[in-house]
């Protein structure tokens, strides 16, 4: 669909530029003219103008909206290990990563205010970011040198852009693993594991489901 209306696209331009001399020649001191004969033009073939228009727009509005996913995702990503800085250097003092909870990080003020509304924590794009552990995002367990930071509530597309969105060097470092929580299961990319780490791209296309996923990162 997309292919087509771009050629479409093309084609109107074409016309267009096979237009562009008589549009150069054109006499100013005739413009009321040719606005009056543009106005009847449209009059009596506004049905083929939008057949062009329309198809054109679709296409403009499809590669705008993949654009914008694409940059909230990557800021989104770039975001979540920030805030996981944050909280190491919370921590840094402390034994484990005992008690962290989405409530202890807001309480204290460890989440950076432009992302919080209340006590949630908000991201571009308005997804709800939970910290803890496991998809319900408990409280950490005493002794945990890991916690979570979960996305619930993804769809199947917003899944599989998250799952496999790609991580820098660093973040890969501190990453233990990635986990899919749905209604089919919990399905974990670890270092050498059955579904490895890094994520390779389309390898989360049959494990994100229709539906309501969890896209839970584990950070040491």
């Amino acid at each position: 669909m997309q292919n087509k209306c771009k050629i479409l696209c093309l084609k109107i331009m074409n016309i267009f530029a096979s237009y562009k001399e008589k549009l150069m020649s054109i006499d100013i001191s005739n413009l009321s003219v040719y606005v009056a004969q543009g106005r009847d033009f449209l009059s009596h073939n506004y049905i083929i103008v939008l057949k062009f228009a329309l198809p054109c727009l679709l296409v403009l509005f499809i590669l705008y909206s993949c654009s914008a996913s694409r940059r909230i995702l990557s800021q989104n990503i770039t975001s979540i290990f920030a805030i996981a800085d944050e909280i190491r250097t919370y921590y840094q003092s402390k034994p484990d990563y005992w008690k962290l909870s989405t409530q202890v990080l807001t309480e204290n003020n460890v989440i950076p205010s432009d992302f919080r509304i209340g006590n949630d924590v908000i991201l571009p794009g308005d997804y709800k970011v939970l910290f803890g552990e496991g998809a319900d995002a408990q409280p950490v367990s005493p002794g945990s040198d890991t916690f979570d930071i979960i996305l619930p509530n993804l769809n199947k597309a917003q899944c599989i852009s998250y799952v496999e969105a790609k991580l820098s060097e660093e973040n890969l470092l501190a990453l233990e693993k990635i986990t899919i929580h749905n209604s089919s299961g919990d399905y974990i990319y670890t270092w050498g594991g059955d579904y490895p780490l890094p994520v390779q791209k389309y390898s989360s296309k049959d494990l994100c489901q229709n539906g309501q996923n969890s896209v839970l990162w584990t950070l040491k």
